[in-house]
């Protein structure tokens, strides 16, 4: 029997994979083997690797290649892999709640679709709508490199936001003068909340989405 994870996006329920007591480098070595067993993200809790796949045809099988490809990326034979069910939760709409509009700077607000937000004379509004995607401005990373981005950015300049996520700052981007800019994620779910945000916030012509792994072989291509 097929020993990889079925193909259905939205299964009612996911296999919930755990990789438990690994090194730094340990970790290094396992994340892109967990995106091949067909993890859409993988994530770093207190020392173990936690990721979700589709429910695999063959439970057995499938956990028995995932126990092999996690040893043989680590040349160890203590790699402990455990598993256990999560039903599925539609983030997309858990993400709303205490969601609101965020003042970034003096003339950047970011705002979700679902609320109405005041923008002062000369500000610039990014309507952003996370859809299943990471971006929604409530995370201090995101916030900073807005701030940067409103410093630093001149009109006419060429970016690439790669792990685009909702295209967030892509938009943000477009919309503070950029000229073009090149949104790239390899999450299939990422690049369809992003192409919408292109939409919604009226950059189709300046902003780009792909979806793509992005590599240096990709980067100079």
């Amino acid at each position: 029997m097929d020993a990889s994870a079925s193909s259905d996006p939205t299964p009612e329920r996911w296999l919930a994979l755990s990789v438990d007591r690994i090194s730094p480098m340990e970790s290094e070595l396992l994340v892109e083997p967990l995106l091949g067993l067909g993890a859409r993200s993988v994530q770093e809790v207190e020392g173990r690797l936690i990721t979700y796949v589709a429910p695999p045809v063959d439970l057995e099988a499938f956990v028995k290649r995932a126990q092999d490809v996690l040893r043989e990326a680590t040349g160890l034979d203590h790699v402990t892999l455990t598993w256990g069910w999560q039903e599925h939760q539609d983030w997309s709409v858990l993400w709303r709640q205490g969601l609101g509009p965020i003042t970034i700077t003096d003339r950047l607000v970011v705002t979700p679709s679902w609320c109405d937000a005041e923008v002062p004379d000369g500000a610039v509004l990014v309507t952003i709508d996370p859809g299943m995607a990471f971006g929604t401005a409530e995370h201090e990373t995101t916030r900073g490199a807005l701030r940067l981005m409103d410093r630093a950015l001149s009109p006419g300049e060429r970016l690439l936001d790669a792990g685009c996520g909702s295209a967030i700052l892509a938009i943000s981007a477009a919309l503070l003068g950029a000229h073009r800019v090149l949104a790239v994620d390899m999450d299939p779910y990422a690049c369809e909340a992003a192409r919408e945000n292109t939409i919604v916030n009226g950059v189709t012509n300046s902003v780009s989405v792909e979806q793509a792994e992005v590599t240096p072989v990709w980067l100079i291509g």
